[in-house]
Formats: structure tokens, sequence, C-alpha cells
């Protein structure tokens, strides 16, 4: 005897997901008129890391190199 089941394939995960964007689709929230042109440079970059590891002082190395802006 089964006691659950679970849709072959990708998963209960995803089967969420693609019902969550056929919700707001309908809603129109993926409308053109809603979004707006990514920018050519960032403006602002956030990282999640620790603050005293090598890992962030790489970041900022190259983002000052190649953002000096940001």
């Amino acid at each position: 005897y089964a006691k659950s089941m679970e849709p072959a394939g990708l998963g209960a995960l995803y089967e969420r997901f693609k019902q969550l964007q056929e919700k707001l689709s309908r809603e129109g929230l993926f409308d053109q008129q809603h979004k707006r042109p990514l920018p050519l440079f960032p403006d602002k970059i956030a990282v999640v890391t620790s603050a005293s590891g090598a890992v962030i002082h790489d970041i900022m190395v190259t983002a000052n190199r190649r953002f000096p802006h940001a």
C-alpha cells in the first residue's frame, strides 16, 4: 500500500515553481511594461562571505580593477 505519491521527473519543487510562474504570468507581472533596462555597469555589488577571508579581498581587488566607479 502506498502512503504517498510524487510525480516522476523534475520533482515537486519544480512543479510549485511552474505553478507560481503561471499564476504571476496571468496577473501580468511578466509584461514588458514592468521590466526596466539593465544598466551598462553595476552601481552596487553585494557579496555574502566571511569578512576576514581571502575571498572578499579578491572580489574587492577585481571589482575595483574592472568597475572602479562601483
